[in-house]
């Protein structure tokens, strides 16, 4: 079992972290389900999401998330 350890939101630049998450999994050609469950459960949320790399990042994280009971 892999635990994940995500810093608090102060302890990093989190706008870099949320990026190169999703940067990776385009280049490792991840599923997108897998990519936004492991941040979920990593406690990067929408609303962090939001904050750090705007709106349409985050409303496309949001409804795909509804949509495939994520959230």
């Amino acid at each position: 079992m892999t635990v994940k350890i995500l810093e608090t939101e102060n302890d990093n630049d989190m706008r870099e972290e949320i990026q190169a998450r999703f940067d990776a999994a385009l280049e490792d050609g991840k599923d997108e389900l897998d990519v936004y469950s492991e941040m979920l459960e990593t406690g990067i949320d929408i609303k962090m999401v939001r904050k750090y790399l705007g709106d349409d990042v985050a409303d496309h994280m949001k409804d795909f998330c509804k949509e495939h009971g994520l959230i």
